[in-house]
């Protein structure tokens, strides 16, 4: 949620999104198995903001409406891959009945607020630096394990 400090209240873009808030956000985000752990603003553009994780982080404009699906980037991503398998197993299960599709509607499904990014592993540290500039800090597994020292000799006894 979005509190506004001045009025002393949710801001209209969390009262507009409903209580519970995580029915209204996109599935891929409020699934996922790693909470959020950051919240990272641009001064340049105080409507934007993005959630981090430590495999990810979500793009979000308040001026945008919510989609009912996140977009993954790179599309091509192993991630992106096993999170369309899983959608198109709900489409399966539920399957609206075929009729016109609305203007907002189809503006829902094809907008890039709530993009999901997956460029980056084991994200240690993200932030703007300056406006439109940021910088992130990843350390990936294979660099930990190439540091760990190499496994002692042990006796097997009784064999």
């Amino acid at each position: 949620y979005i509190y506004n400090l001045g009025r002393r209240s949710l801001s209209h873009w969390s009262n507009d999104m409903g209580l519970p808030l995580l029915k209204s956000l996109p599935k891929e985000l409020t699934s996922r198995s790693e909470p959020v752990a950051r919240i990272v603003s641009n001064s340049a553009t105080p409507q934007r903001f993005i959630l981090g994780s430590h495999g990810y982080f979500c793009a979000v404009d308040l001026d945008q409406p919510v989609p009912e699906r996140s977009s993954m980037f790179p599309p091509d991503h192993l991630r992106a891959k096993r999170l369309q398998l899983i959608k198109e197993d709900d489409a399966t299960m539920f399957c609206p009945p075929p009729g016109k599709k609305s203007k907002s509607n189809h503006a829902r499904e094809t907008s890039t607020n709530f993009t999901i990014c997956l460029r980056y592993s084991e994200i240690l540290f993200q932030d703007f630096i300056a406006e439109n500039e940021m910088v992130i800090v990843e350390q990936p597994w294979m660099s930990i394990l190439e540091e760990l020292p190499d496994a002692l000799a042990r006796r097997v006894y009784g064999s």
